[in-house]
């Protein structure tokens, strides 16, 4: 009897390259390292947010004065 190895491949949902990672990797995370510097560039809002990188994850950096105050907005 002849065996089947049925490969499952499982390609970045951004660029489409090939990805090595488990089921439950891809499942959590659809989106390979080697794009990330190029999707986080064009989901940055442009110059409001600066983001700096922590080994694999990105990190949102808001100046203070571009947060909203909550109690202003509760008095007035």
């Amino acid at each position: 009897m002849a065996e089947m190895i049925l490969a499952r491949i499982r390609r970045c949902r951004y660029c489409g390259r090939e990805m090595t990672c488990t089921g439950l990797e891809y499942q959590e995370n659809p989106f390979c390292k080697i794009c990330l510097p190029e999707r986080v560039r064009n989901a940055a809002l442009r110059g409001r947010i600066r983001w700096r990188t922590e080994g694999d994850y990105v990190i949102p950096e808001v100046p203070q004065k571009h947060l909203p105050n909550v109690r202003k907005r509760r008095q007035g």
